[in-house]
């Protein structure tokens, strides 16, 4: 990512720009106000990985 070359003592460079993340209609605002765009990105990860390994219906 060349926004990162203007930070000389960063020891990686391992990742990728998500231009096209759009906040799910189900998070309300208050989530919204109260999480980073990163927060709200592996929010969405973790939610999506619920449902694809069948877990996203059990009542924990």
């Amino acid at each position: 990512m060349t926004d990162w070359d203007r930070f000389s003592m960063l020891n990686t460079h391992l990742a990728t720009p998500v231009a096209d993340f759009v906040v799910p209609s189900h998070y309300n605002r208050k989530q919204i106000r109260s999480m980073g765009r990163v927060a709200l990105m592996t929010t969405r990860a973790s939610e999506l990985a619920l449902i694809e390994a069948g877990l996203s219906d059990l009542e924990l």
